[in-house]
């Protein structure tokens, strides 16, 4: 599992910029300070680990939204070069980390992973790019290639002619190993590993999909929900077919939720080849509202946005074998009236509580979600658990991530500043002051 993710000269993180993640990993800051970058960095880099021959970054990604490679880098912002640095952390793993250093080089019309080294508990290999003046018709490239033991240090290729050619497929080189030694068969072990981490984050957007007023049953249950939050209700009526039409487990726990913080529950409504969802009354209620439900398309906005967001979290608890053990959220609160911020922030501790080894990461601006957070915390939540990252811009155009953590009563440990969530008090004011101006110059306060 990612345990952590530096980044240097990435977009507006052009210093080292170290997040770690915990259980739960809030971000916050004002607009435009890199919050949702930070977000989808860690996303589009994951995803990269899987990703094609002859491309290091996954550009095809949603979380790049159509960016170009320079844009990724802080070139344009801070006349530096077109390339960044960046390096996983990880636990549970062989690999202790991964780092890479990648440039574009518009000369050659290609992006080049120009170091790559991973380290494992005793040893370690880097693999860096030699230029070559000739090009080749393939996406394999000359590397110089060490390992190192402690203090010892093997080179595997030593002259000119026996240098590595090496692939890339995404981040990973393929060729790395050369041999049937323990060291090469922990590094091909390793880097299999490391594609398999490449799974492990699921992003949803800030944006997601209005619902269909009914689909098609297909009767194909997608591994994963889209960033966009398709999939998700094919993912409850798959479930449900398999247990004979009633929601499965997943469905079941979206509902529940439903039915504690707004007195209704789903149902899945069949009709024939087609389906759609259906809010209805709960038992409680039903003597006082109508008897029929409501297509989940009716409902609102808001429970159109918060039902992916709600399986994702029942999937990530759950634990299946395609099941994300990282889930980041970027605005979760989206179109939801406060008093569901509170329910949202239940569901995220309830995950962290119930599930297997997992990690929330929120991109957020609800001061709601972090103060049930921080009372979950003084109400027993270690608060190890728990950390908090305020994203803030300098003077120069650069961001930095100030780390906030907590002791065991809730109380934040850091550099939050105390008027994050002032606007609402101050407002306040000065409505008063208005509406005592207003006192002021009323006939009767003349009189």
């Amino acid at each position: 599992m990612i345990k952590s993710l530096t980044l240097a000269n990435y977009k507006c993180f052009a210093d080292d910029s170290k997040l770690e993640l915990r259980p739960i990993t809030l971000l916050f800051g004002y607009n435009n300070t890199g919050k949702s970058a930070l977000l989808r960095a860690l996303v589009l880099l994951s995803a990269s680990l899987r990703g094609k021959p002859g491309a290091p970054i996954s550009l095809d990604h949603e979380a790049a939204r159509g960016c170009l490679f320079q844009d990724l880098t802080g070139e344009l912002a801070f006349k530096t070069r077109r390339g960044f640095e960046f390096c996983f952390e990880f636990e549970d793993s062989v690999v202790k980390s991964a780092t890479w250093a990648i440039n574009e080089f518009p000369d050659l019309k290609k992006q080049v992973v120009v170091h790559f080294g991973i380290e494992f508990q005793q040893f370690s290999c880097d693999a860096y790019w030699m230029p070559s003046g000739s090009p080749r018709s393939d996406f394999k490239e000359p590397y110089y290639v060490v390992d190192g033991s402690n203090a010892h240090v093997r080179e595997l290729h030593t002259n000119a002619d026996s240098n590595a050619h090496l692939e890339f497929s995404g981040l990973l080189p393929e060729g790395l190993s050369h041999g049937n030694t323990p060291y090469d068969q922990l590094l091909e072990v390793a880097l299999k590993d490391l594609k398999g981490l490449g799974m492990d984050v699921k992003w949803l957007g800030p944006r997601r999909v209005h619902g269909e007023r009914s689909l098609v049953f297909r009767g194909i249950t997608p591994i994963s929900i889209d960033p966009d939050g398709g999939g998700a209700l094919d993912i409850l009526a798959t479930e449900a077919a398999q247990s004979g039409g009633e929601l499965g487990i997943l469905g079941t726990n979206v509902s529940a939720w439903f039915e504690r913080y707004l007195g209704r529950r789903l149902r899945i409504n069949w009709q024939s080849e087609r389906y759609n969802l259906v809010l209805e009354p709960t038992q409680k209620t039903k003597e006082l509202e109508s008897q029929y439900g409501v297509n989940l398309a009716d409902s609102g906005e808001g429970l159109m946005q918060v039902l992916p967001l709600l399986v994702s979290l029942s999937m990530l608890k759950r634990g299946d074998r395609y099941d994300p053990t990282i889930l980041a959220l970027e605005e979760p609160e989206s179109h939801l009236h406060p008093r569901l911020h509170t329910a949202l922030a239940e569901s995220i501790l309830e995950t962290i509580r119930e599930g297997r080894n997992s990690k929330v990461v929120v991109e957020t601006h609800s001061e709601i979600i972090l103060l049930r957070i921080q009372r979950a915390i003084a109400e027993g939540l270690d608060h190890n658990k728990v950390i908090v990252y305020w994203i803030r811009q300098i003077d120069s155009g650069k961001t930095v991530l100030e780390p906030v953590e907590f002791d065991e009563l809730g109380r934040p440990n850091g550099n939050m500043p105390p008027t994050i969530f002032a606007e609402d008090s101050r407002q306040a004011k000065l409505l008063l002051d208005s509406q005592r101006a207003g006192l002021s110059k009323s006939p009767q306060s003349n009189s």
